[in-house]
């Protein structure tokens, strides 16, 4: 088992879908804090291979560049096993920096980069080491960012013993990677469009079909609050994204330590929620008691706008799931 655990992490490919189907997606996420970002990324199993990723970070943003050595994030992922029936195999990973000179002759793009992250896959004590090439934005691409993010992946579709070839046909379906204070979040309110270029492999041959390489799209709309106020008979607030009203997003309230049953509410078109108490017995809430709040906003999906960097255009963009929590006293 630790065998082939290891030659299948040694042989990982992200998916792809084929030419005019091919959707992947990239979700990315800021915590409350903005120390953290996440970056999420899926596409369907049926998916032709993926040959390359470039994921652009919108302008405004800035990325750290610790010194090499330095252990920047933490995931998990997924894998499917071809070769095996469609078997699926999950593993960890960690991401940490290395030392750019080290890392100049590439297939994926030789020279000299700002700065180059190592993705280890891990399973039973085995790894592997993905490098990832991180620069300022160049050229076209120093209008819609900041940096960019590139790695290349082998493919998995060529016949069994072709040099090159992912081994067992393996291909990641998800893999979620958390970035902690690397990623600088723009002060203010906006909405930010994180993009990612996706270029597949032409099935079974290994070779790069430029043409079809597609864009996918993350939002990002800053920043997210919610708002209330409780009185010993009312409980109100309203939930924003960008100084924009959240819509149909779940509120669930916690009542003296969730000990009292609250029904689950729903923001309305101006992102308000609120609720009349009815508490046992006809009880009331007290002054100065806590009320808590967690507002769950759903993954949705949002247009495509623009002009695309990628030949056969945008295949989509995602707004990601949001959770807001807070507290409120009663007056």
């Amino acid at each position: 088992m630790k065998r082939l655990l290891l030659v299948v992490l040694c042989a990982l490919a992200l998916p792809s879908a084929a030419l005019g189907s091919y959707t992947p997606k990239i979700v990315v996420d800021v915590d409350g804090s903005g120390r953290l970002t996440t970056f999420k990324l899926s596409g369907p199993e049926t998916d032709d291979p993926t040959a390359k990723i470039t994921i652009f970070v919108p302008r405004g943003w800035d990325l750290a560049t610790p010194a090499p050595g330095t252990r920047i994030g933490t995931g998990k992922a997924l894998a499917l096993l071809a070769d095996l029936g469609g078997a699926k195999a999950p593993f960890d990973a960690v991401l940490e920096t290395a030392d750019p000179a080290a890392h100049t002759q590439n297939e994926c793009d030789a020279r000299l980069h700002r700065a180059v992250w190592i993705l280890v896959l891990s399973a039973f004590g085995n790894e592997l080491r993905l490098p990832l090439y991180v620069d300022p934005a160049e050229g076209a691409e120093a209008a819609i960012a900041s940096w960019r993010i590139q790695t290349c992946l082998a493919p998995p579709d060529l016949p069994e013993g072709s040099p090159g070839r992912a081994a067992f046909g393996a291909k990641l379906i998800d893999a979620e990677l958390a970035l902690s204070n690397i990623v600088s979040v723009p002060a203010g309110s906006g909405q930010h469009v994180f993009s990612a270029l996706y270029t597949p492999y032409v099935p079974k041959l290994g070779t790069h079909n430029v043409t079809g390489m597609v864009e996918t799209r993350s939002l990002v709309a800053l920043p997210r609050t919610v708002t209330f106020s409780a009185t010993k008979t009312r409980f109100t607030g309203v939930a924003t994204q960008a100084g924009q009203p959240v819509a149909g997003a779940a509120v669930k309230l916690s009542v003296r330590n969730g000990r009292v049953k609250t029904p689950t509410l729903r923001t309305n078109a101006a992102g308000r929620f609120s609720w009349t108490v009815n508490l046992p017995r006809g009880g009331k809430l007290l002054r100065g008691e806590r009320v808590g709040v967690v507002v769950t906003v759903p993954e949705s999906s949002v247009a495509c706008s623009g002009q695309s960097l990628a030949p056969a255009g945008c295949v989509g963009m995602t707004l990601g799931a949001v959770v807001l929590k807070g507290v409120a006293r009663v007056k």
